[in-house]
């Protein structure tokens, strides 16, 4: 697939014409692009247009995936990746789909051979990353999300599964081949090896004390290791705020078309880190009044312990009903799951602190001295989170340990 092969608007409204009874055959529909790295949606590696009715109430996304990331072709680099990841993308929603109702857009049409996927317009949502931005609080995210995660973790892996079935599921979703891209996005860049990887220049002493220190690169290591190694459920391994829409009611995860078998820990540190960016990020953004920053920071803590909280209700709520006599290896499980979601948290908010991996919560703040605020906190509390994640009896304490840190008014994060 070239350039020239993308849809156009008017071919993406052919066909759904042709390949959905969506709408009425003489009602008039209009198309458009949803643009990359804007506040709706990420176009980096796909194609998205949305196809809707002029005549009344009605829409749908039409997804082209892409054989190549759109901003390198864009400035004449050619960063080819494989479409093949778009089955992966379908099938991963409709497995969660099935293990947990409700929390995948539906699929109308799914096109193997021309890569496109027809699926429900989740419009009537707001993507969460920018909804936090805003200050809004979503109160029953993370008790649902929790619930999500568990359920996939556990009934996705060889305790639910019988072995040949485990097996088949982790070849099937072997093919999302991003073994690579992200143990340099998370692991290598971001700490093992960051010596061309351009951040602020006044956090960049602080970031080196933490990648010079061979503890960090130890520990660092051993995590990339159990994400390379470990295949013990299905991860999404995206799962951050930019890819699930929200409202109060309900929540929808998408974008998974890097999914495969990995560590049971990884979405959740993933997710958990997308949520300490945005606290840490506060520090920094001037905007908002010191009370209401402080207030959101303290509404995002309670985010992230409760949707680890709920996840170890499901994962051993499931444990108990179908091993319960393996109390051991409950206790040996629960403890690995705890320390390496810390160490994933720590790895993938150090990633997009970085100038080439700058998540939106950090781009709002335009002084570099005010960012800095944010960046450094990430840095020490990631020493803290690699560091002691053995000590820690449970996510209380890495809570209590993150509101004692930002307490440390001399190291000029507030």
């Amino acid at each position: 697939m070239m350039r020239d092969d993308l849809l156009t608007p008017e071919e993406a409204i052919q066909y759904v014409k042709r390949n959905t009874k969506i709408f009425s055959e003489t009602e008039q529909l209009k198309a458009s692009v949803l643009v990359g790295d804007r506040m709706s949606v990420d176009g980096n590696a796909n194609l998205i247009l949305r196809v809707e009715s002029e005549w009344q109430e009605g829409s749908v996304i039409v997804k082209q995936v892409l054989p190549f990331v759109r901003v390198a072709m864009e400035n004449g680099i050619h960063m080819p990746l494989s479409v093949k990841r778009m089955r992966t993308d379908v099938q991963y929603m409709q497995v969660a789909e099935r293990l947990c109702p409700n929390t995948s857009p539906k699929i109308y049409v799914w096109d193997e051979k021309a890569n496109i996927v027809v699926m429900e317009d989740l419009r009537r949502m707001k993507i969460l990353r920018f909804e936090l931005m805003e200050g809004k609080r979503f109160s029953g995210f993370p008790k649902k999300m929790g619930e999500f995660l568990g359920r996939i973790a556990f009934l996705t892996s060889e305790y639910h599964l019988g072995p040949w079935e485990k097996a088949s599921f982790d070849q099937f979703f072997s093919g999302s081949y991003t073994d690579s891209l992200w143990s340099q996005f998370i692991f290598e860049k971001p700490i093992l090896d960051n010596r061309e990887n351009s951040i602020n220049p006044f956090v960049r002493e602080w970031l080196d004390q933490l990648t010079q220190d061979k503890a960090i690169h130890r520990e660092v290591r051993g995590l990339k290791r159990a994400f390379l190694q470990q295949h013990q459920c299905l991860i999404h391994t995206d799962l951050h705020t930019s890819n699930i829409f929200v409202s109060q009611d309900e929540f929808k995860v998408f974008d998974s078309e890097f999914a495969r078998y990995g560590p049971i820990g990884f979405d959740l540190g993933r997710l958990m880190g997308s949520l300490f960016l945005n606290y840490a990020s506060l520090f920094g953004y001037r905007k908002w009044e010191t009370e209401k920053s402080r207030a959101y920071q303290e509404y995002l803590l309670k985010t992230i312990q409760a949707l680890y909280e709920e996840f170890e209700n499901q994962y051993f709520g499931l444990w108990e009903e179908w091993i319960p006599a393996r109390e051991e290896a409950k206790a040996r499980m629960k403890q690995l799951i705890f320390q390496q979601s810390i160490g994933f948290m720590a790895c993938v908010s150090m990633a997009r602190i970085y100038d080439n991996g700058l998540c939106f919560d950090f781009k709002r703040i335009e002084d570099l001295r005010d960012r800095a605020k944010g960046q450094r906190y990430v840095i020490e509390m990631a020493r803290r989170l690699i560091m002691r994640r053995y000590q820690y009896a449970n996510m209380q304490a890495v809570i209590e340990d993150m509101r004692e840190l930002s307490l440390h008014r001399s190291q000029n994060w507030d």
